[in-house]
């Protein structure tokens, strides 16, 4: 087994990235260690990489390939909190990766010639293997904007899912979860002591994270950014460094709020401009970056913004997580389009009222693509959250946290930060956050028409009314404005999407056309919302899938 050494970083961080390799023949174990060898030229049993930041296992800090070895010894990984990824080798023949409980961290592997190749590089593995594209996984992405679940685009190269241990033996795997998000707790608890709870919960994540002066955190100007900002005031003694991202004065932006939560908290507040031509100059190298494409069209202003933090500080925090764990937008429509529904069709309405490419999938696919998919497949991963008419409120909050926050949020800060040796800090993402939050009943967090109910409630000494009772607007990347005819990045993104996705046996041209005419039938056909999904996915395939 080749395993790559880490290095050590301030504040309980190791290097970020893990990779590796167990049970190769000679000749793919020289073609590994061709290309990764050996920092040291050490190969000693047992062997243990640890990619992890702001871990802690009761009141102890975890911060040494010792601590980790006591613990994967005593089997007590699922009472760690914090962000993780390990490789352990306990003999010769045996090998196990584990990820952390929300999917702070990401793990790649893939089984090759009887072995296991693995990386928190999807770029680390491929050229180990041939290339093929995994279909079903194609439709998962344009369903969704990110891929959930365990498979990758790529045929045969799979990702650790949140709180899995892999388990390696004489060829064969093995998987299981050693820790699940719970579900709503029978505890008969006032909703004062749950708000307790919650704000003991919140302080202790975000003084866990933090890693004294500077302090940096992005700063949206909403309720989960701003507390985050406001919790960290009270522990430095120097103003918290605070970013927003905006895109022109002509376009939608949330700097009133940020500004006055800056001013509230005393720091020092930056604003990033970004502009088109960012967009266009960075979108490839940002891509590649992501072992599975995000469709998100805040990805790139978020690498922009990770990257001038880095200059600056190892450490970066943001508010993601209030709104899978708290019930925040989309949840009140998705709530309504399934709650009268036929459960068979819960799994269908939720993918369209998502409003990506689901319901384009006839037309955006080939014939061909669109008859090899299963479709009942993609629904079926849904049922497990939607079929209880008794939690199904409950049931779509699980469903964004274990889907939409690992695998789409917590993937995409992780891929993004990780080359610039940059920890990003999700505090509302904490294990005992999250945990706290599933318990609880769905009714504290999403209160009729009020969002997040109990952690407005929970914070309401911090901030002011106003950004306590505003409503969601969320952080608007202007890609209708920019990607329409006419818009600065109209033509580009035409001539990538029309000559760049039909060199792949899977588009239908004619649909392409029509979505770049701007001429999609339907009421609010979300035009440059869908450009972007394609436009990101056709930048992902030019590293990953390039066809000759």
């Amino acid at each position: 087994m080749i395993l790559a050494n880490t290095r050590t970083s301030p504040r309980q961080a190791t290097g970020r990235g893990l990779r590796g390799s167990i049970g190769l023949p000679p000749d793919l174990m020289q073609r590994w260690q061709a290309r990764h060898p050996l920092t040291d030229g050490s190969d000693t049993t047992p062997e243990l990489q640890h990619d992890s930041f702001a871990c802690w296992i009761g009141q102890q800090a975890i911060s040494t390939a010792s601590d980790w070895l006591g613990i994967l010894k005593r089997e007590a990984l699922d009472q760690v909190s914090g962000a993780f990824a390990l490789a352990w080798r306990p003999a010769p023949d045996t090998l196990w990766l584990y990820r952390d409980a929300p999917g702070e961290r990401s793990l790649f592997y893939a089984p090759v010639s009887g072995g296991l190749i693995f990386s928190s590089d999807l770029r680390d593995l491929i050229p180990m293997l041939p290339r093929q594209l995994n279909l079903q996984a194609l439709a998962r992405y344009l369903s969704y904007a990110y891929l959930p679940g365990r498979e990758t685009l790529l045929q045969g190269v799979y990702q650790l899912l949140p709180g899995e241990a892999l388990r390696w033996q004489h060829g064969q795997l093995q998987r299981q979860l050693f820790w699940e998000l719970p579900q709503t707790s029978a505890q008969q608890l006032s909703e004062r002591q749950w708000r307790d709870h919650l704000r003991d919960s919140l302080e202790q994540a975000v003084w866990r994270r933090y890693g004294g002066e500077p302090v940096h955190a992005s700063l949206s100007g909403g309720v989960d950014s701003s507390l985050v900002v406001a919790l960290l005031a009270r522990l430095s003694d120097e103003p918290v460094q605070t970013w927003s991202l905006a895109f022109g004065k002509a376009h939608r932006h949330e700097l009133p709020f940020s500004e006055r939560v800056a001013l509230h908290c005393g720091s020092q507040h930056r604003v990033l401009q970004i502009q088109p031509r960012d967009i266009r100059q960075q979108l490839d190298t940002v891509m590649a970056q992501l072992g599975n494409p995000i469709g998100d069209p805040l990805t790139v202003p978020n690498a922009l913004l990770f990257a001038q933090v880095a200059r600056e500080s190892p450490i970066l925090f943001n508010g993601e997580g209030g709104d899978p764990n708290f019930g925040g937008p989309k949840n009140i429509p998705m709530l309504l389009a399934t709650l009268y529904d036929d459960p068979r069709t819960r799994a269908d309405r939720y993918l369209k009222v998502y409003r990506k490419a689901y319901g384009d999938l006839p037309q955006l696919l080939t014939p061909a693509a669109w008859q090899a998919l299963d479709l009942a497949a993609l629904q079926a991963e849904l049922d497990p959250f939607l079929i209880d008419d008794s939690q199904l409120m409950a049931g779509l909050m699980r469903l964004n946290t274990v889907f939409k926050g690992a695998h789409h949020i917590l993937y995409k800060v992780n891929a993004l930060s990780a080359p610039l040796g940059l920890q990003p800090a999700s505090p509302l993402f904490d294990r005992e956050v999250s945990a706290l939050a599933a318990s609880m009943p769905a009714e504290l967090r999403l209160r009729e028409a009020t969002e997040k109910h109990i952690l407005k409630q929970a914070v309401a000494d911090l901030l002011p009314a106003s950004i306590l009772q505003r409503p969601k607007s969320g952080m608007q990347v202007p890609v209708e404005a920019w990607l329409q005819p006419r818009g600065p990045l109209h033509r580009w993104a035409r001539q990538r999407i029309l000559k760049g996705l039909t060199r792949y046996p899977y588009f239908d041209p004619r649909w392409l056309r029509q979505l770049m005419d701007w001429e999609l039938p339907g009421f609010l056909p979300r035009h440059g919302a869908k450009v972007w999904l394609l436009l990101s996915l056709e930048s992902w395939l030019r590293t990953y899938l390039p066809e000759n």
